[in-house]
């Protein structure tokens, strides 16, 4: 499981509401979850599909018999949907799935919207279909974990994720192009993750070439992936973060804020995200021209305008997007 999924499931099994948790997962981890919480991991070795699948259900019974189950809860993998009809049909047991995706395929959108009792996602910009189950919750960052403090920077701009044709590195480079030929800018560039299938790899080597190219190997560079416990240090010691994938905003964008970053968003549809004009800096269109003024806006801002933008991104982060708020609003709407 990933560092901020445990997050969540600790925030989940410390809320008052929540008498006991049990986590059924497909691999699990050495790090502990915490006390009281029961971790099952469906696959053992190297088995088969349906061997799994028979382990799900096999789990479903252990814990149904130490027990009772009110709310089966399913992160970002729909699939999960289908296995759990049983328990929602003949147990009544409430079945809730969060999924939040810019994308989402036609088989994922059917599953959501006839076999989940509760569709969760964060904002109206992240629902990219119609559903009548659809109960919006915000967003929730381990304050503990994701706050500002005073790092000496290393980077301009900082970018988090896997490195994939989706995240659209090509459109920040481009960006960083038109920063030195009209601005006269050579802003550096932090791209932390990896890529992970055989598409990803070959994505990666053109975006390297392209840096090549480009005359940018100097001012780009590649971190690879770092463990999540990493990430607040290595987002801190970066003057902004730029995210360049259409449609809503990603996690890794709300963990950067809420360590003081000041952000450029390629992404207009997502600006129910934001609150106190924060959207007129940090939303941009698409295209590498608005994202380099987006970005030349955002590090050139004065003293004063920078001391606004971060009281403003505070304000929000801890109205909105504090993961014991969120965990209140999802146990709220499923209650």
């Amino acid at each position: 499981m990933l560092a901020d999924t445990r997050a969540r499931i600790r925030a989940f099994a410390d809320h008052p509401a929540i008498h006991s948790m049990s986590v059924i997962t497909l691999n699990s981890g050495a790090a502990p979850l915490g006390q009281g919480i029961q971790v099952h991991a469906l696959r053992q070795g190297r088995q088969s599909r349906l061997r799994v699948i028979w382990n799900f259900f096999i789990t479903w019974l252990r814990i149904g018999r130490l027990q009772r189950v009110d709310v089966a809860y399913v992160y970002m993998c729909p699939i999960y949907l289908l296995l759990l009809c049983p328990m929602r049909w003949l147990l009544g047991i409430k079945v809730a799935m969060w999924y939040g995706h810019t994308s989402a395929n036609w088989f994922n959108r059917f599953l959501i919207r006839n076999f989940s009792d509760v569709w969760l996602t964060s904002n109206q910009s992240m629902a990219t279909f119609k559903s009548a189950n659809l109960r919006l919750v915000g967003h929730g960052v381990d304050r503990n974990k994701f706050n500002p403090m005073n790092e000496r920077k290393k980077f301009d701009l900082v970018t988090v994720g896997r490195v994939t044709p989706v995240k659209k590195i090509e459109v920040i480079l481009d960006a960083l192009e038109k920063c030195r030929s009209l601005y006269g800018r050579n802003y550096t560039l932090n791209i932390i993750g990896k890529s992970t299938g055989p598409g990803d790899s070959q994505y990666a080597k053109e975006i390297k070439s392209r840096i090549n190219g480009a005359g940018l190997q100097e001012y780009v560079t590649f971190s690879g992936e770092i463990p999540h416990e990493q990430l607040p240090a290595a987002l801190r010691c970066c003057r902004a973060f730029v995210f360049t994938v259409p449609g809503g905003i990603g996690k890794a964008t709300l963990e950067a804020m809420a360590c003081g970053l000041p952000l450029v968003i390629a992404s207009p549809g997502a600006e129910d995200f934001f609150d106190y004009g924060l959207e007129d800096w940090f939303i941009c269109a698409e295209d590498a021209h608005s994202v380099a003024n987006c970005i030349n806006k955002v590090l050139q801002a004065s003293e004063p305008e920078l001391a606004e933008i971060h009281q403003n991104m505070e304000r929000l982060v801890l109205e909105r997007y504090t993961l014991d708020k969120f965990v209140d609003r999802v146990v709220g709407t499923l209650s």
